[in-house]
């Protein structure tokens, strides 16, 4: 069952300040609960519909107390719109909510969620109460791409992995899934199977399970998101760190431990 995130169908923005939005964002995962978020997570995974807000929860992890810091020189015409040194975020921000919005930042964009979105996404994943059941086939498809990630050959990168995946025994029914969702016309954001499979290895590399040792993520230090991106932006349509990743990086079995330890059908990866 998909989850139900929120009920109105009401359309509105929020905008807030740049500071403003730092002391939200670190209330909403002061507040938070990473079971919370990894069971939300698992819940999914192997369904029509995915919540990626362990997202936002994991890119966060390190998030720092912090006053827009810029250095530059201010645009004469749009003053407000001159990044952060520590978060890359602007001094005035917000998001919408909407049903396309809560689509795209739940199912598909959460790796791409600056502070304003990010918080968003914690407000709303920390407002949910029931947590559908984490079925055998989301464990059994979690753990048929962490083999394949624990598998890949040293030169593998992470586009080599995701085409792999495409014939794993979850793909086909997954797909499935998601093309009868994509039919039901209660989405609005169409989504495939290789999307997911993507999204869910950049979620991976948020939560500091994939990533190389120049290219770490946030899981041991916080990160600048707009300044990571920069190298990579114009060279791959793959997320930070996981871009970086090759299978002669492994995986990074404390991240996982941390994350997903708590869960006995993962023990025998």
């Amino acid at each position: 069952m998909p989850h139900i995130l929120i009920k109105t169908t009401e359309f509105h923005e929020v905008t807030m300040t740049h500071d403003e939005a730092v002391e939200k964002l670190l209330i909403a995962h002061k507040v938070a609960e990473k079971k919370h978020y990894t069971d939300l997570f698992l819940s999914g995974i192997s369904g029509p519909t995915l919540n990626s807000g362990l997202c936002a929860y994991a890119k966060n992890k390190n998030f720092i107390s912090h006053t827009h810091i810029y250095t530059g020189t201010e645009p004469a015409d749009y003053p407000e719109m001159v990044s952060c040194q520590i978060c890359g975020c602007y001094l005035e921000g917000g998001y919408y909510d909407s049903a396309l919005s809560r689509g795209l930042y739940f199912e598909v964009a959460g790796p791409d969620g600056n502070m304003y979105k990010d918080i968003y996404v914690m407000e709303m994943c920390n407002k949910i109460e029931n947590i559908s059941p984490i079925q055998d086939s989301d464990f059994a498809m979690f753990k048929e791409i962490m083999l394949h990630l624990k598998n890949a050959e040293p030169n593998d990168k992470i586009n080599s992995v995701l085409s792999k995946l495409k014939y794993a025994s979850f793909f086909p029914i997954l797909a499935d899934s998601i093309k009868s969702y994509n039919k039901s016309g209660t989405n609005m954001w169409k989504d495939t199977a290789r999307n997911r499979v993507k999204t869910i290895l950049e979620i991976l590399g948020l939560c500091g399970i994939l990533h190389t040792e120049e290219h770490k993520g946030s899981f041991y230090e916080y990160a600048n998101w707009n300044t990571v991106h920069e190298e990579i932006r114009n060279k791959t349509n793959w997320r930070y760190p996981v871009a970086y990743w090759k299978g002669k990086d492994a995986i990074d079995w404390k991240a996982f431990e941390y994350w997903f330890g708590e869960y006995d059908a993962l023990k025998d990866i």
